[in-house]
């Protein structure tokens, strides 16, 4: 296998070339991809004990949230234990280093042969904890090399995904061995992952982490301060519409204008999913002619008159969500699979949410049956469904509090993560065990 992973890597060197007028362009705009060295090499600097580490990575910013539980759980139940959080993007990066500051926090290296071998020499790692989906060869090839079981928690392959790996399996064998847990949401994804190699007694359906996201004592503190900035007043009404992707903020706002005739005291929070479109949706509030203002600008309260807010800081949405009377999830009319609608559902606000929802199917239908959420087809169904909603508070509440009782109802995946994690502990040295 060692000619495939120089040969993958060189595929990868190639792929980098034809993307580089790209990815100067894109730093020209001011949109670096970061951590370029450290990422191309490996060179990640780790400031730790001399201990071995559990390694967990995260993609992005969802990752990395969902992470949370998991890292926390983990710390308490094994105080001492040495532990390294990595992330790929530049925002999933800023957030780890905000949420785990008491934690090394690492660029995800590139997967040439060189530069993984570099970063597990300088993590040795006892355990590599991936999130969701990361299947990168080389990184998988000399993690089983070096007897270090691999677990992917909270693990999703969505029927595009499948479809994407399932022609690969029998290349991705070797790679494959070094899983030694699938942590899977549910039967579907578990299926799948078998179907690529993965041996079933490896693969457990745990539910999602994302249920586990309950409110802490300073979730509240945030809440209370973000409530206090926003100066809400007496018969205010707050519509937060977050992890939006283009045209989606163009749609609220059109919405808005209209529903401010009946309901003058609404509010709109406008929460852009990706950082590079803050200026975008900036200009378009500022075009609407609305009184507005934007979170970073404010360190101090608002006045309470702002008719719209983009909340442009990361990592905050997740607690925004319980400010909501109503919530919409987005990248679900654009079509970009859908967000976390279990975040305002927690808080016991009823997600509304688009079409497009595939990489949230099996919640968004659970949802959708306890009646805890309404999903809607179009710009004209939105408005239509938002406008109930404002106007009848008791409807509004009843769909919340169905929305809460099912998030309770599927909680515990964290716990039972955690328990399949521990044996991985010792299992250092039986990489070789075959896959399937």
């Amino acid at each position: 296998m060692a000619w495939k992973q120089w040969a993958l890597s060189l595929g990868y060197v190639g792929v980098a070339a034809v993307l580089s007028p790209w990815l100067y362009v894109r730093r020209r705009r001011g949109k670096p991809i970061g951590c370029l060295y450290e990422k191309c090499t490996g060179a990640v600097q780790v400031e730790r004990s001399q201990d071995p580490a559990v390694w967990w990575h995260g993609v992005s910013v969802g990752e990395i949230l969902l992470l949370r539980p998991l890292v926390r759980a983990f710390g308490q139940r094994f105080p001492g234990r040495q532990q390294v959080v990595s992330a790929t993007t530049p925002t999933g990066l800023e957030l780890a280093r905000r949420e785990f500051a008491d934690l090394p926090v690492i660029p995800w290296p590139f997967d040439f042969v060189w530069a993984v071998r570099r970063a597990l020499d300088r993590v040795r790692p006892e355990l590599l904890v991936l999130a969701e989906l990361e299947l990168w060869p080389n990184l998988l090839v000399e993690a089983g090399r070096r007897g270090i079981p691999v677990a992917i928690v909270n693990a999703r392959l969505s029927e595009r995904s499948f479809r994407r790996y399932f022609p690969l399996r029998h290349w991705l064998r070797e790679a494959l061995v070094a899983v030694h847990l699938v942590a899977a949401q549910n039967e579907t994804y578990a299926r799948r992952f078998a179907q690529l190699g993965i041996a079933p007694a490896r693969i457990h359906v745990t539910g999602s982490v994302k249920f586990d996201s309950g409110t802490s004592a300073n979730d509240c503190e945030k809440l209370h301060q973000f409530r206090t900035w926003l100066a809400v007043r007496p018969g205010q009404t707050i519509w937060v519409v977050g992890s939006t992707q283009a045209p989606e903020e163009a749609m609220a706002l059109r919405i808005f204008a209209k529903l401010r005739r009946s309901h003058p005291g609404l509010r709109l929070v406008l929460v852009p999913r990706h950082r590079e479109r803050f200026e975008e949706v900036a200009s378009s509030i500022r075009s609407m002619g609305l009184t507005w203002a934007r979170r970073s600008e404010h360190p101090t309260t608002l006045t309470g008159t702002e008719q719209v807010v983009l909340w442009d800081t990361l990592g905050e949405l997740r607690v925004l969500w319980g400010l909501a009377d109503v919530a919409f999830v987005g990248g679900s009319l654009a079509d970009r699979g859908g967000q976390n609608m279990i975040e305002p559902a927690a808080f016991g606000v009823a997600p509304v949410f688009g079409p497009h929802v595939w990489n949230f199917q099996d919640i968004a239908q659970g949802l959708l049956a306890a009646g805890g959420a309404l999903q809607v087809a179009d710009a004209a169904d939105w408005e239509e469904v938002t406008r109930r909603l404002l106007s009848d508070p008791a409807y509004r509440r009843t769909l919340g509090a169905r929305a809460r009782c099912f998030v309770q109802s599927h909680a515990g995946a964290t716990q039972r993560t955690l328990d399949l994690l521990v044996p991985l502990l010792a299992a250092k040295g039986c990489g070789t065990a075959r896959a399937a």
